[in-house]
């Protein structure tokens, strides 16, 4: 009689748990930097087996004050736009599989650059400016210097002038040629890194400078344009006004159509009366009109040119 064994084998059966990638690490800008562009490209390293990230950015450590959040980025790379000027912000990263999301990575932080100057005077693309302008823009927050420059092109390959360690908001311009365009343009600095460029504005110089006399140094109790004098007039005519304490301020010209045709001054006054002539130049005969510009204060006279 024959018997027959069958020996059965059982193998282990291993199963390998599909788990969520790793948390990325932050890679760029690095931790605690400063002065990064407002249109910053972030960089972080790929996690094990991710198919996406996602992107937090806050202006708060506890990520509850989002000012951008981004799912679903296939890359390790993102470039952001719309962030403010000299302003602290907070990020971090996520990344993704078919099994799920991991933690955030550690959040790191960086400070973005302060920004360029803005509002200009001149405004952009004024006529009969005098040779010896005063350029003026708004105060940058963060800003303890500024740098200006004036050309003759947009390339401002040539420059005519260039003033750096600027502490004021203004800076006058000596010695420009009459009739002739020119571009500037203003970097403001911390102390320790530069703006981007402003835009570059530009303006045209009238015939002549203005000159600026005081004409009573006792202080006046309000601000007041007075009518010019000889009224009508050709081919000069003389503008007094009073500031009651320093301030700065603009006198301008206009046309009848509320063009500005000309800056006749725009700085920083002590207290006083002042007189400024104007010599108009190549401009037809008709009525204009003379704007003073102070803190507060806004007044017009009306002035009859006759060729």
């Amino acid at each position: 009689m024959r018997v027959i064994f069958y020996l059965l084998v059982i193998f282990p059966v291993v199963v390998v748990a599909q788990s969520t990638p790793p948390p990325p690490v932050l890679e760029f800008p690095p931790d605690d930097a400063i002065d990064i562009l407002a249109d910053p490209t972030l960089m972080w390293n790929s996690s094990d087996g991710p198919t996406s990230y996602t992107l937090q950015i806050a202006t708060d450590e506890r990520f509850t004050e989002l000012v951008n959040m981004t799912p679903d980025i296939p890359g390790t790379v993102r470039k952001i736009s719309g962030l403010l000027n000299n302003t602290l912000y907070h990020w971090r990263v996520s990344a993704t599989n078919e099994n799920g999301t991991s933690a955030y990575s550690t959040a790191w932080r960086f400070t973005t650059i302060i920004a360029a100057p803005s509002n200009p005077s001149p405004p952009d693309n004024a006529t009969g400016v005098p040779t010896n302008p005063t350029l003026s823009w708004s105060n940058v927050d963060g800003a303890i210097s500024y740098r200006v420059e004036v050309a003759e092109n947009l390339l401002f390959s040539s420059l005519v002038y260039s003033q750096s360690h600027l502490t004021a908001t203004f800076q006058q311009i000596p010695g420009l040629e009459p009739f002739t365009k020119y571009y500037w343009r203003l970097v403001a600095s911390n102390g320790e890194m530069p703006s981007a460029f402003s835009p570059a504005w530009s303006f045209t110089t009238g015939g002549s400078p203005t000159s600026v006399e005081q004409s009573d140094t006792g202080a006046p109790t309000d601000f007041a344009l007075h009518q010019n004098y000889p009224n009508p007039f050709n081919p000069v005519t003389t503008i007094h006004f009073s500031v009651p304490k320093e301030s700065h301020i603009v006198l301008s010209v206009y046309n009848s159509l509320g063009v500005e045709i000309e800056v006749l001054v725009n700085r920083t006054v002590s207290p006083g009366t002042y007189q400024v002539q104007w010599i108009p130049q190549n401009i037809p005969s008709g009525t204009y009109f003379c704007r003073l510009r102070a803190p507060g204060f806004t007044s017009t006279r009306k002035l009859l040119l006759l060729r």
